[in-house]
């Protein structure tokens, strides 16, 4: 998340607050905020229009010149309109004014893929924008930011389009000179350009040459149209559509149109075909759900600011309920009473009525105590693609494919059901933007034609009301191709160590002629060659073999093969990639810890063991086995089948312990065992000579408590402190709904404040716990004094030797 300086702020608002609402006007051209963030999109009460002229050497000038052409244009229907020119034009620069943007015009280079310089698309250099490195250098001060930062650092308004003016492989088309790409290659590299300015919230992008976007701003303010209408005016359109489904934006319709059928990739659009231009208009104004309020309001959010907030009765906040509110609790304002002036003028803050989100407290609360917090609720924006499905795989609608846009980022679960009200498919998620997929084959055979329901819910950290939206998707019965392809898969699995692959083809009835030619391989594994098909009529196998390390795709292409009529097959395309991995996981060496919120039992400790992973051959890791050595004997295999890099153990006084753990990834290679050091867990009673006691403590017997007894105190400063010798340190304490809070200092510096509020009483917890490095530490306790809990109730200590 890129972050926002005080000079930036000041800086935006000189760019964004430019009044230009009067005629004669002139589009902003101030510096724009160094860094931006999503989540700070501006709010537009105007369609906002942004205009980027990137570095392009000598012949930005000419580029500028063309921009305040477009920008001349759009000033007649918005007074939001900003620019941002080279030398002035870098990534900080245009990501703070491309935010809540309904309109991104970006003219100058364009680095795009498939590319005669690499066989890997590289997303942090290509389908971007080239830009300044430093503000006001040259034209010639560039470097390209790609598709993964205008994803990860723009976020458009709802329903915003893109145009992209002169670029290079952004159209289809490479660079000057440069042999004409394929119809294949162009589309790819117009899918490829489209993909982050999509990820930024676009429903359309736009590419050509010359001064078409003026006409088509043009069009956007002046017409009621589809949003395609404004590809197809003016002198850029040549007629000669070749329409497309992108592969990596399946949800939106891409358009080629060539000077001529197979020359000129100068003019192409990815877009939502539903789109209008009256959509992009009315997308101004819309601001991200997830801001904060700039003030308290009721009904709404907050957050507690304070170290403790002591909740009362009612709003007069003289009768404690003995309840408070630890720092950082979200809540929700019920009502929010202002108090009259007292006697020397001053105004106290407001009393709020609040509930934690849980519904286990409620009262009223001091102002002072809470911050505004995010009181709106989330919407969708909106959802990209067609909703007829016919899966009958011959390449037209087989699948069901949405793209989602929500006005911030929240925990989502969309759930697709059959007429009978029976679950086909569920995707879960967090993020503001995400595609919806169904292959329409359950049990993989093709779904009972019907109507479907979807719904979407959606839910946001502070309360506020959910939201829920739904829709309805139609599954249509189409014959099935008898040369279409049933099944292509690879019988080693996804991935594999081997490098020899088997395949099996499934056609639709019996084919002929499958050949070797017939398939076009491709991925970064080197060596491979395709063996003669073998089997038939329907059921085919083949083996690709002698490959190296890396990944292999293989594509049998469309009209291979002939049926019994002599019709030629398959309709489409049928792939299948498999990695291959020979490369052995590797891990860290394990730490362990005191697992913070568990129990001591007896003289048993609860631990924690975490390690990290890495699986440089790409198939990812799959499992973990961690094996334990007890008082120095021969390692044993305690744990198998792990899915995550951390095991919950236990460890008692008076024993020694080591732990190594080893990964297996997705293609079966096992990594080699790495332990970690010895470690001799010890705990400490709270009696023990040594421990140093300040303040008024209370030694109160408990057979239930570590050792017998605890100590208890209640007034704040009252602290204990324990110097000791080891790489590890656990407090074990008494945890109670009328119990409250203390500060933890390790060495003399503050490290935390650990709370032992419990909704129901518990003994011997670690209440808190930390891992250091192997010497001699102090850690020091100071209690709180929480209001209306002000009691703490400590048990022992634990100690990793």
């Amino acid at each position: 998340m890129l972050t926002r300086t005080a000079l930036a702020g000041a800086l935006a608002a000189l760019v964004l607050a430019t009044p230009l609402a009067v005629a004669p006007a002139r589009a902003a051209s101030a510096p724009a905020p160094a860094e931006a963030s999503p989540s700070e999109a501006v709010v537009a009460a105007s369609p906002k229009v942004v205009i980027v002229v990137g570095a392009t050497e000598g012949t930005t000038p000419s580029y500028r010149t063309a921009a305040d052409a477009i920008a001349a244009e759009a000033i007649k229907w918005t007074p939001n309109v900003v620019k941002v020119y080279s030398p002035y034009a870098t990534w900080s620069v245009v990501a703070a004014a491309a935010q809540g943007a309904s309109v991104l015009v970006y003219i100058g280079h364009g680095n795009g893929f498939p590319s005669p310089y690499s066989s890997v698309l590289k997303p942090d250099t290509q389908d971007g924008m080239g830009l300044n490195t430093t503000m006001g250098l040259s034209d010639s001060d560039k470097k390209y930011y790609g598709e993964s930062y205008i994803a990860s650092g723009i976020r458009l308004a709802p329903n915003a389009v893109v145009f992209l003016q002169n670029l290079c492989y952004a159209p289809g088309a490479g660079e000057p000179g440069a042999p004409e790409p394929s119809i294949s290659v162009a589309q790819q590299r117009v899918d490829n350009f489209s993909s982050g300015f999509i990820r930024a919230g676009a429903r359309s992008v736009f590419a050509g040459d010359g001064s078409y976007v003026a006409g088509a701003i043009h069009g956007l303010f002046t017409t009621h149209a589809p949003i395609l209408s404004l590809f197809r005016q003016g002198w850029s359109y040549n007629g000669n559509e070749i329409p497309f489904t992108p592969a990596r934006n399946p949800a939106f319709q891409g358009i080629l149109d060539p000077e001529t059928w197979t020359t000129g990739f100068k003019h192409s659009v990815v877009a939502d075909p539903t789109l209008t231009t009256d959509d992009v208009l009315a997308g101004a104004g819309k601001g991200l759900t997830s801001a904060l309020a700039p003030s308290l309001t009721a009904p709404g959010a907050a957050s507690v600011t304070a170290t403790s907030l002591p909740v009362d009765t009612d709003q007069s906040l003289a009768t404690p309920t003995g309840s408070a509110l630890p720092a950082g609790t979200k809540v929700r304002v019920d009502d929010l009473v202002t108090t009259d002036p007292l006697p020397d003028g001053s105004t106290p803050a407001p009393t709020v009525q609040v509930h934690t989100l849980d519904g286990s407290v409620s009262g009223w609360v001091s102002a002072d105590g809470l911050k505004p917090g995010d009181g709106t609720s989330p919407a969708l924006w909106a959802m990209t693609g067609g909703t007829t499905v016919s899966p009958n795989y011959d390449g037209s609608k087989d699948q069901l494919v949405l793209w989602a846009r929500l006005s911030e980022a929240v925990p989502w679960t969309w759930t697709l059901r059959d007429s009978g009200g029976n679950a086909v498919r569920t995707l879960t998620g967090t993020t503001d933007l995400f595609a919806l997929t169904w292959d329409g084959l359950p049990g993989g055979t093709p779904a009972p034609p019907g109507t479907y329901h979807w719904t979407l819910h959606a839910e946001d950290a502070w309360g506020n009301a959910p939201l829920d939206a739904t829709g309805d998707v139609t599954v249509v019965a189409e014959p099935i191709p008898t040369t279409a392809v049933l099944v292509f898969k690879s019988l080693n699995g996804t991935y594999t160590r081997s490098t020899s692959i088997a395949y099996q083809l499934t056609f639709a009835t019996g084919v002929t002629g499958l050949a070797v030619a017939d398939f076009v391989r491709s991925g970064t594994s080197t060596g491979c060659v395709v063996g003669a098909p073998t089997g038939g009529p329907s059921t085919w196998y083949l083996t690709v073999s002698g490959c190296t390390a890396g990944s292999v795709g293989l594509t049998l292409m469309a009209d291979s093969v002939l049926d019994a009529s002599l019709v030629a097959g398959p309709p489409i395309p049928a792939s299948v990639s498999v990695r291959i991995d020979q490369s052995r996981p590797t891990t860290s060496a394990p730490t362990t810890s005191f697992r913070g919120s568990a129990t001591v039992v007896g003289s048993t400790m609860p631990l924690n063991v975490r390690w990290t992973a890495s699986d440089p051959g790409g198939s990812g890791i799959a499992s973990y086995d961690v094996a334990r050595s007890l008082d120095g004997a021969a390692f044993t295999t305690f744990a198998t089948g792990l899915k995550t890099a951390s095991l919950a153990t236990t460890g008692a006084s008076g024993h020694s312990y080591r732990f190594e753990v080893r990964a297996r990834d997705r293609a079966g290679n096992v990594g080699s065992w790495v332990a970690g050091p010895t470690l001799r867990p010890a705990l400490v009673q709270q009696t023990t000579t040594g421990i140093a006691w300040s303040g008024s403590w209370t030694t109160v017997t408990s057979t239930v408590a570590s050792g017998g007894s605890v100590k208890t105190a209640t007034a704040a400063g009252a602290s204990v402190s324990y110097t000791f010798t080891g790489r590890g340190i656990g407090v074990v304490a008494q945890r109670d709904p009328t119990f409250g809070q203390v500060r933890v200092y390790i060495d003399g510096a503050y490290i935390v404040t650990a709370d032992t509020y419990a909704a129901a009483h518990a003994e011997r917890v670690v209440i808190y716990a930390r891992v250091t490095t192997w010497a001699t530490h102090t850690i020091k306790l100071v209690v709180v004094g929480t209001a209306g809990r002000p009691k703490v109730a400590i048990d022992a200590f634990t100690v990793m030797r």
